[in-house]
């Protein structure tokens, strides 16, 4: 990558990132990001920055501010690395190497042309311009703004997760990424369906607005200041851990002691139905 010092910044996971964090770890989390050109290895697996550089860049924060950048970078055998980040430098190699053995290829069947510096910057601008349509195309399809579109199941629920963000934190919950929002939400509902297959949709509707009502009240700040469906589910098993201690407002049974009462309900109902096909009070 010494040839190619760039790769494509992405605002929307950058914020989702930062959103919360104190000036200071924000610089921090700037250096790291631009620490991940250094030294990766040719078959791009290493693209990581190693644990001694992460202390160098956070030695001047608190406790807690240098918690916060920690939780945010992904362990890899002992280095760290910002998911997005590697991914963006990633394409950018696979984008590199095939321009390189284009230009190869021209030159082996002796075509005769030549890439100026100002066509190689106007097809990067093409490229780059292609490539954040593909995305919006993308975030529509799965229900993001740009088009109207009648909201769905996933809609209401994701809307029942900003009522209860808005309700505990006073302001408007902002979809910077609405179709990671969305698949997150799906994730949730999957589970909540596994524990009430029989649920009608008023009653999954009514189920998933009071497990949000709970969870945006997490008691650990970091994790209640960045509230959000993509953090619960990357971060289900610290909820869990977390509440399970006592130190949260989530009862994580919920859903496994909410099933077994509907169903006890259910044959309840069943019973007293048949005691009234047999004409018996």
């Amino acid at each position: 990558m010494a040839n190619d010092p760039a790769f494509l910044f992405y605002p929307g996971d950058y914020l989702r990132d930062t959103q919360c964090l104190s000036e200071a770890a924000q610089v921090a989390y700037d250096r790291i990001m631009c620490e991940h050109m250094r030294n990766i290895s040719e078959d791009m697996i290493n693209i990581t920055v190693s644990k001694e550089r992460i202390n160098f860049f956070t030695k001047r924060l608190d406790p807690e501010s240098t918690d916060q950048i920690f939780s945010i970078l992904k362990d890899v055998n002992g280095s760290f690395q910002i998911s997005w980040v590697a991914e963006s430098i990633s394409k950018r190699k696979i984008y590199s190497n095939s321009r390189a053995k284009n230009r190869t290829k021209k030159e082996e069947n002796q075509k005769e042309h030549v890439l100026t510096h100002d066509n190689i910057c106007k097809h990067m601008e093409n490229a780059n311009e292609n490539e954040i349509i593909n995305e919006n195309k993308d975030e529509n399809k799965k229900g993001g703004t740009g088009g109207k579109k009648e909201p769905d199941f996933i809609d209401q629920v994701l809307k029942k997760f900003q009522e209860a963000y808005k309700n505990e934190h006073g302001f408007d919950y902002e979809l910077i990424t609405p179709g990671k929002e969305r698949k997150a939400v799906g994730q949730l509902l999957k589970n909540y369906k596994d524990n009430f297959p029989q649920a009608k949709s008023d009653e999954t509707l009514d189920g998933m607005a009071d497990f949000f009502n709970k969870a945006v009240k997490i008691q650990d700040k970091w994790l209640h200041d960045h509230i959000s469906p993509t953090m619960i589910v990357s971060k289900f098993n610290d909820f869990k851990n977390i509440l399970k201690n006592g130190k949260g407002n989530i009862d994580f049974d919920y859903f496994e002691n909410a099933a077994k009462e509907f169903g006890d309900l259910q044959r309840r109902l069943d019973a007293e139905r048949k005691k009234r096909a047999a004409g018996t009070e």
